[in-house]
């Protein structure tokens, strides 16, 4: 499809039950966290993961070699999302999420300048910011912080 006399299409995407939906357009109207469309341009629609506050580890066997890591579970998410992280040797970590403007909304985890031993951990985020409020749907970033690196993942967050 061009990108030209789109304003009475719809696009999207939906599950084969039509039980589930992600609409970009819809009669006119562009989701306000979808970006314009343009030519030559395309909507990539993923299943990378997404994050509640309780933290579990799981044993150090289930380690992938070599490097952290972030995955976030059922993207697009409803209601509260999972974040899984690993870290490879000891040390901080932080977790926190943030709106499309930059925004910080919540700070999932957050070691304290304790270090946590090497494994994989879960975190289940309840889809509540800072002053406990339920956010909004939309698109949401995940930035897991260590000492040796920086990740980030996007996750479409709804009601």
């Amino acid at each position: 499809m061009t990108a030209n006399r789109f304003n009475s299409n719809t696009v999207g995407i939906e599950d084969p039950n039509n039980q589930i939906a992600i609409c970009a357009l819809y009669n006119d109207t562009l989701h306000r966290a979808c970006a314009p469309f343009l030519p030559r341009k395309s909507i990539k629609y993923t299943t990378d993961t997404i994050a509640t506050v309780e933290l579990t580890e799981a044993t150090s066997s289930l380690l992938e070699a070599g490097k952290p890591s972030l995955h976030l579970l059922s993207n697009p998410s409803r209601r509260s999302a999972l974040v899984k992280f690993q870290i490879m040797r000891r040390s901080k970590v932080s977790l926190s999420v943030f709106d499309i403007t930059g925004r910080i909304i919540a700070n999932l985890f957050d070691s304290k300048g304790k270090s946590l031993e090497p494994g994989i951990y879960t975190i289940r985020w309840d889809g509540k910011d800072i002053s406990d409020k339920e956010v909004a749907s939309g698109v949401y970033f995940f930035r897991f912080l260590t000492e040796d690196c920086e990740l980030s993942s996007k996750a479409i967050f709804f009601k």
